[in-house]
């Protein structure tokens, strides 16, 4: 009981004590009071009470807290994992061998991409870019010279069209009444893409540039079409190669002949075919690459 003398009056008042509520409960640990009865409704001013974590945990702060004047505690640890020395050094030592794992993985597919692609869809017929292909009378113009067509019949129309593909050459498709230069024009517009057979008989013909400069120009209007570049000899050891010939190939990737994936990667840019593994010939009569004579 607290009295207080006033001026006018003499009163009295009953103060009633401080007093805290239980202390937090903390996850993964617990606490103990200062007293015997650590279960108690209330505890006053200046009761002390000391928490403990459960095994592989550890005390954020201070574990012993106090009853203040304010009728709160003095704070609440909280209970984190404990990790010494050698258990970190093993844990970042395999998060960083697993991030130097996956770049590499990252850069393998990335520099191998097209090697990747084509064996996938040759050997599964998985296809991950699926591209616009308009439905036309060709699936390829094949534009050569005369006197490289014995790779051309062994290595490209034969095994292509073992395959299903609809391939257009100018021996067997172009019209008789129509000049050949409207036959060109005419049969790169009618297929869906043109396979370039690069050489320097390719070179030196005339008639050959002419359909890879149309070619070149249906490629530039229509997002639609492709060129296929193949080539059957070194491009760097040909002679006076056309500007515009010379800067499609910095540009652009081309097959090269000798190439070990020459008909994975030869499929894979032709349009997609549905069950392509059920149709692709055994191997010893894919190409007929070794008997080519050039």
């Amino acid at each position: 009981m607290y009295c207080h003398e006033l001026p006018e009056t003499d009163n009295c008042f009953k103060a009633e004590p401080v007093t805290c509520e239980p202390p937090a409960l903390v996850e993964h640990g617990t606490h103990d009071s200062d007293t015997a009865n650590s279960s108690k409704a209330w505890y006053p001013v200046h009761s002390v009470v000391r928490y403990e974590c459960n095994s592989g945990y550890k005390l954020d702060g201070n574990g012993t807290v106090i009853c203040e004047y304010s009728g709160n505690w003095s704070h609440v640890p909280k209970c984190i994992i404990q990790i010494n020395n050698k258990e970190l050094v093993i844990v970042c030592s395999i998060f960083g061998a697993l991030i130097i794992l996956i770049v590499a993985l990252g850069f393998i597919c990335w520099k191998y991409r097209s090697e990747i692609s084509a064996l996938l869809y040759a050997k599964y017929g998985i296809k991950f870019i699926q591209e616009k292909e308009e439905k036309r009378k060709y699936d390829a113009f094949i534009a050569y010279s005369q006197e490289d067509f014995n790779f051309v019949k062994l290595n490209l129309l034969d095994p292509l069209e073992k395959v299903d593909f609809k391939l257009c050459i100018p021996e067997r498709d172009f019209e008789s009444r129509d000049y050949k230069s409207q036959n060109v024009i005419k049969s790169v517009h009618e297929s869906r893409r043109t396979i370039i057979v690069l050489s320097q008989n390719f070179i030196d013909s005339g008639w050959c540039q002419f359909e890879f400069a149309q070619s070149h120009l249906k490629l530039l209007e229509d997002e639609s079409f492709k060129m296929l570049l193949i080539t059957i000899e070194d491009p760097k050891l040909l002679q006076n190669t056309p500007r515009v010939i010379e800067n499609y190939i910095k540009t652009r990737t081309y097959l090269a002949k000798d190439d070990k994936l020459f008909w994975e990667k030869l499929l894979y840019q032709m349009p997609k075919v549905k069950d392509i593994r059920h149709k692709i010939p055994p191997k010893e009569e894919k190409l007929g690459l070794a008997n080519t004579e050039l």
